[in-house]
């Protein structure tokens, strides 16, 4: 008898296998990271039938369960495995075909590109009995070849096989690769959603701002798959900037992939926001803390800090209660990350290892857009708000000054935008004191682990930046502040607490 939480763990994993399949195992000392990176663009078996197969087998599955809960003996129970088997075979040869095509359309113009299957339990859905696990397919299109540097235009060869690959998408393209009834399969090809996402860090040396550059970058794509055939109500975008990693490692290797193009199709509208609200996004491969001896060397410019400026001067005066900063800041330790197998080909790398952000004096903010319509313009409703930043103010003293931060909201949905709060500083506090000192809203960063959230706000004034760690169980969160003092780069660590 097939062991159905295997047949669940094997689905989640098939789109990484494929990617993996007759390569040899990274060798000692080897990045695990930077290897699967290359083997997910160097894939030697890019037209497997792993969809296929896997389908066909979880149709088996589901099949023979619904004959038996419907039929009641082991005839109806074979019959419903037999049903079920040619449903998810057919379901995972559209998704093999697609990816194979898309291979071969990328190396015909010198394109990269890395592709997997989505299946139902990646994007937060369970499987339609009887239909097996595949639902849809992950590209990934790297930027480099697609767009012209620090542009949106397509260079030459993406405007020869970009829209080739959008034509897979064509409704009638997926119609005519599907089996059965003709009515049904055009229904069904009419009412797939894609969405496309673009990620842009930008060069060392570019001038060009990566929120604004990728939601472009993502607009020009959208375009694309709409010119060739794919209904425009059905096409979501968003530019993601430099907010999240499709790898999240320091390595230089992750470079070229974390500035890249990426489309996800799904059944239906419905299956894309099941999609967002699971799979959470990745830190940014440079907040990523170096390991070992690297962590302990200290950071120019950080340290030693001093109040040179007449701004800076401004607010030396505030006494946090905090201790000089000496080598690097401390990193923030977030725990196990959160596996994210719907968003990264690769994920089975670095699934549950810990998550350890560098210090918000050595980040900056990381700016996304929210997933917008292309037909409409309208931005995806969100869906909810993280318990615990659904609006209310997170109070928290510290050597007498009063710290708040207002309008403290988190979506639960990843590809919704997070706005910015308002940061008070009383400075002195006491009773009765009913004006803050400062107040200005603040950009942020949002990192999320498995039990944990980071909520990073960049101030200027008073504070550099804070950072608050809240364990998503307690509404308790410790908060680290950093500024400036006699000079010097300074740390407070200290409790801020909800405000119901």
């Amino acid at each position: 008898m097939i062991n159905r939480s295997n047949l669940i763990t094997a689905s989640a994993m098939s789109g990484v296998l494929f990617l993996t399949s007759c390569a040899t195992p990274p060798g000692s000392g080897q990045n695990v990271i930077a290897y699967n990176f290359n083997q997910a663009f160097k894939n030697p078996n890019a037209c497997s039938n792993n969809s296929r197969d896997l389908g066909a087998v979880l149709g088996a599955a589901g099949g023979a369960g619904l004959g038996l809960l419907i039929g009641g003996n082991v005839k109806s129970a074979l019959i419903g495995a037999a049903a079920g088997a040619a449903a998810g075979f057919g379901v995972g040869y559209v998704m093999d075909t697609r990816r194979c095509d898309i291979y071969k359309i990328a190396e015909n113009n010198q394109l990269k590109v890395a592709a997997a299957t989505l299946n139902a339990d990646q994007i937060g859905e369970q499987p339609v009995p009887g239909q097996g696990g595949s639902v849809g397919t992950n590209v990934i299109i790297q930027d480099n070849g697609q767009f012209e540097p620090d542009s949106a235009q397509l260079t030459p060869n993406a405007q020869n096989g970009l829209p080739q690959i959008a034509q897979q998408y064509n409704p009638a393209t997926i119609a005519s690769q599907q089996k059965g009834n003709a009515a049904s399969n055009t229904e069904a090809a009419q009412n797939r959603t894609v969405l496309v996402i673009s990620r842009t860090s930008g060069n060392d040396d570019s001038s060009a701002d990566p929120a604004i550059l990728s939601v472009e970058r993502a607009q020009t794509v959208a375009k694309v798959m709409a010119a060739s055939g794919v209904p425009a109500q059905n096409i979501y975008y968003q530019g993601a900037g430099d907010s999240e990693s499709v790898v999240p490692s320091s390595d230089p290797s992750a470079k070229d992939v974390n500035n890249s193009t990426q489309i996800l199709d799904f059944p239906d509208k419905q299956a894309l926001q099941s999609y967002l609200g699971k799979n959470a996004t990745n830190p940014p491969a440079s907040a990523v803390a170096p390991s070992g001896s690297e962590a302990a060397q200290p950071v120019p410019g950080v340290a030693a800090q001093t109040a040179s400026t007449g701004e800076e001067a401004r607010w030396s005066g505030y006494d946090f209660g905090g201790q000089a900063v000496t080598g690097t800041p401390q990193t923030v330790a977030l725990g196990p990350s959160n596996s994210t197998p719907g968003l990264s080909l690769i994920s089975s790398a670095y699934a549950a290892t810990p998550m350890n952000i560098e210090a918000c004096v050595l980040d900056h903010p990381r700016q996304s857009a929210p997933v917008v319509n292309y037909a409409t313009g309208e931005e995806l409703p969100v869906s909810g708000a993280v318990p615990g930043f659904y609006g209310a103010p997170w109070e928290g003293g510290f050597n007498g000054n009063l710290v708040d931060a207002l309008h403290v909201y988190v979506p639960i949905d990843e590809g919704n935008t997070i706005p910015d709060p308002t940061l008070e500083i009383y400075k002195n506090y006491h009773s009765g004191v009913s004006k803050p000192n400062f107040r200005k809203p603040v950009p942020v960063n949002v990192y999320r682990s498995q039990n944990k959230i980071l909520y990073r706000m960049f101030v200027g004034g008073p504070l550099k930046c804070l950072d608050l760690v809240v364990d998503k169980n307690t509404p308790q969160g410790q908060g680290v502040l950093y500024y400036d003092h006699s000079g010097q780069l300074f740390a407070a660590n200290g409790a801020l607490a909800l405000q119901h």
